[in-house]
This record gives structure tokens, sequence and C-alpha cells, in this order.
């Protein structure tokens, strides 16, 4: 709204009352598009105007990418004009409770769930695996950071009006507590309504805050990882690090694949060391000591596909034209992904009458594990932010 008040003001300086005038006007019109917002989803159309309306552009130059940016972010937005809402959250509150829905209940396998600006909605517990098949968001979608939880969905759009918050920097999730997204492609992907291959993931145009149990990547052990080694010491313990969480001790050798993945058995605080629950098979050796270190794959944020052995139904994550306010820490990205690294990466083409080109989304370019996909910049002032997080089974790097 800000960006348009001065808008209005600039054009109007000449005159303090048409500004008032037009200030007024403005914020009548505001209030009534929320209005109706509570009722009907606005369409793509008026969300890409609005986000033409809300986005700085005054540092891009190249006309180009701009329409470029226009219309990648209509595709997204189109969408929803082909997942008609039919579950719409009608207040603030838990996703369980049914006073939140529209329908009295929440939303079911095969439904399309929107929540509308201005509210908030919580997944406050494990929810079945088969989740509505495109979940909205223009107002907030967080998650519970005291207990276990799960959403599985689809598609879930969160819009340049809304957030997607599991976590926060200053409420992480839990360290004995859970939350996991767990992606529900269908098997037959419908080229009719999403030709580009978008569906089945996370598109993001608005903010998104991802927070874990805060655990260190990676620590380098007191010595060398060798041959028959179950228990492993380090200067200072690493952080976050619990019985039962996963390490890889990353192969050396140039001729055979000898990464290990050995979970810890027990911690003993009083000599800053781990037990392995086996030994380890090879030597982890560097060219001098203290080079290699354990890697911990162990997460309790998890974005993760229900398929994953097949690649093309995988979920991918994908943030679109965001100039900042985006935060990963401490999440797990598993077997995400549908662009492969054994196959030449293409782009899907339309032709005259709007239809795939057949062949053309064979191994669509750009469905990556966490894909920035930013044309407008980043601001010094709202940066974006991936740390201490896994990504573990891609077909191919983010």
């Amino acid at each position: 709204m800000q960006c348009r008040w001065q808008r209005l003001g600039s054009r109007a300086r000449s005159s303090r009352g048409l500004v008032l005038i037009g200030l007024v006007l403005l914020t009548l019109g505001f209030d009534a598009r929320v209005g109706a917002e509570a009722t009907e989803a606005p369409n793509a159309r008026a969300l890409l105007e609005d986000f033409k309306t809300t986005v700085e552009l005054s540092h891009i130059y190249d006309p180009r990418w701009v329409e470029l940016k226009y219309a990648e972010v209509g595709r997204v937005y189109g969408l929803l004009d082909r997942h008609p809402v039919d579950t719409t959250a009608v207040r603030a509150g838990r996703w369980s409770d049914p006073s939140t829905w529209s329908t009295g209940s929440p939303p079911g396998p095969d439904t399309t769930a929107w929540i509308p600006a201005g509210l908030r909605v919580e997944v406050d517990t494990v929810l079945p695996t088969a989740g509505p098949k495109l979940v909205r968001v223009d107002g907030v979608l967080t998650f519970t950071t005291s207990r276990n939880t799960r959403l599985g969905v689809g598609t879930i759009v969160v819009t340049h009006l809304g957030g997607l918050e599991v976590g926060s920097s200053d409420r992480r999730v839990a360290p004995d507590a859970s939350a996991e997204i767990v992606f529900t492609r269908p098997p037959e992907r419908d080229r009719r309504i999403d030709p580009m291959d978008l569906t089945g993931g996370l598109l993001v145009t608005g903010r998104l805050e991802l927070f874990g149990a805060l655990k260190q990547g990676v620590a380098l052990p007191h010595g060398d990882l060798r041959e028959g080694m179950s228990h492993v010491r380090f200067e200072r313990m690493p952080t976050g690090w619990v019985v039962g969480d996963r390490l890889l001790a990353p192969g050396v050798n140039e001729d055979r694949a000898e990464d290990e993945v050995v979970r810890i058995a027990a911690i003993d605080p009083s000599t800053q060391s781990i037990e392995l629950d086996r030994p380890l098979a090879y030597d982890h050796q560097g060219p001098r000591q203290g080079l290699v270190p354990l890697g911990n794959l162990s997460r309790n944020v998890v974005l993760r596909s229900v398929a994953p052995q097949d690649v093309s139904r995988r979920g991918h994550v994908m943030i679109v034209h965001r100039q900042g306010g985006v935060e990963v820490d401490s999440v797990r990205f598993e077997e995400v992904g549908r662009t492969r690294a054994d196959a030449a990466a293409t782009r899907p083409k339309l032709d005259a009458t709007g239809k795939l080109v057949p062949g053309s989304d064979s191994n669509t370019i750009g469905r990556y594990m966490l894909h920035f996909h930013n044309r407008i910049g980043a601001r010094r002032s709202e940066f974006q932010r991936v740390a201490h997080s896994v990504f573990e089974g891609g077909p191919r790097h983010g």
C-alpha cells in the first residue's frame, strides 16, 4: 500500500486536496478488496497486477527482465485459476479445527485450500500424508513448534501477499519435536493444466521462514577417522548432535565410493566423544590430519517427497522473483527435485494454440531441490539466507 500511496501522491502534488481525496478513495478501495477476498480469491490477473504495483523496480534497467519476470510470476499464479478453491479459511486458528474452514472440516485429499490475506492458520498436529492437492497462501501458514507436525500436500503456492513459517529465528522448532512437509504429486501429470511442470512442491513469491533446531552441520574429529573406529572424540562437542543422528563420513578414495553413513549410538560429554552404531569400514584420512570432517544429516524440519523412487513425481522448491525475506536454517531437503543431471535440461515450449510441444518437457530445467529463481536482484536490507541445512538424494544440485 505504501507504494501505491506514494505513486498517487506524486501524480497529485499540485493539490493537497487531490492527494487527500486520492488517499481516502484508495483506502476505501483497499478495504473493499480485502472484504472481497474473504469470500472470493483474487484471480491470477488481479494478483499479478498487485505484484507489479508492490515490487520495487527502480534498479532494473533491462525491460526484458521485467517482462520475463511478470510472465513467470503469472505462470505460477495461473495455476491458482486452474485449481478453483473449495475450502477457505474463514478465521485464524488451527488447521485441525473444523471451525477454521468454510466447509466445517479441514481440507481433505484432492481439495484446494485457500488462506486469505490477514488470516493465520497453524498446522498443529501430524496430518495424513494424503492431503490437499493445492494450498494457496495469501495470509500466513505456520506450524506449531512445540510438538510433532506434518502436512501432506501436492503444491503450496505462497503469493507475494503471504508467508510460510515453520519456526522463526527467535522460536525454532523444539529439539524434541519435528515438522514435515510431504509433497504428494499425482502419478500422472496433467500437461493441459500445468504445461510448465510447476505443480508438485513449494512455490514462493512471498515470505519463507524455515527454522529447525540448531544443528552444527560438520565437525572435525580429534584425529583421523580410521577403519574399525567406533568412538570419535572432538575438541568440543558439536552443537545440537543427539543420539540417533545420522552421520556422514565422506569417502576419500578416487577409485571407489567409500562414503559411510552411521548413527550416533551414545554421547559421553565427559570425554567430548560419541559412540557409533557400527565400526567404520574404511579409512577417511586426508593428506594431513584434521582435514576430513563428519557431517550430520539429521534435521527436525524436513521437506520430502512421498514417492522418491519416481523422480518425475518428486516435489521441488522454487523461490520466484523474491528480493529478500527467505531464511532456511537447519532444514533437511530429502529426495526432492525433478531436474536430472544424467540428461540434457529442456525448456517447455508452447505452440500457437498454447499446447505443450511434445518432448520439450522431458527434463524441465529449474525444478531443483532448492531454486532461487530471481531476476530482480537482492536487497542489502533484506537478504536471502540458507544455513546449517542438508540436501540429500536429489537428482541434481539446487
